[in-house]
């Protein structure tokens, strides 16, 4: 429960940059500095899926509970930097490719 909590409270917050204001996705739909086509394509759905594990996240879980956010949510949210490269790999690839 203590990793789940732990990790909870980081992943929303991690940013593109350590100097960055923003945060994973909040970088990516940025037209500015970001890809928003990307973000639509791509990570939208995935940062989707991590909330539906991130509302679940509460004192009162039961063990089961801990045990799906732990072994589904839990990897997703430690990965989710290099994850995210990965995507953006690929779509561009696919860009690239058409």
């Amino acid at each position: 429960r203590r990793l789940i909590y732990s990790t909870f409270r980081g992943y929303a917050n991690i940013s593109f940059v350590p100097s960055a204001k923003l945060n994973l996705f909040d970088y990516w739909k940025d037209p500015a500095i970001g890809d928003p086509a990307f973000y639509e394509k791509c990570l939208r759905p995935l940062e989707q899926e991590l909330k539906g594990y991130a509302d679940r996240v509460k004192e009162d879980m039961t063990d089961d509970e801990v045990n799906e956010i732990f072994t589904k949510g839990l990897v997703r949210w430690i990965t989710l930097r290099d994850t995210i490269q990965d995507l953006h790999r690929r779509y561009l690839a696919g860009k690239f490719a058409e």
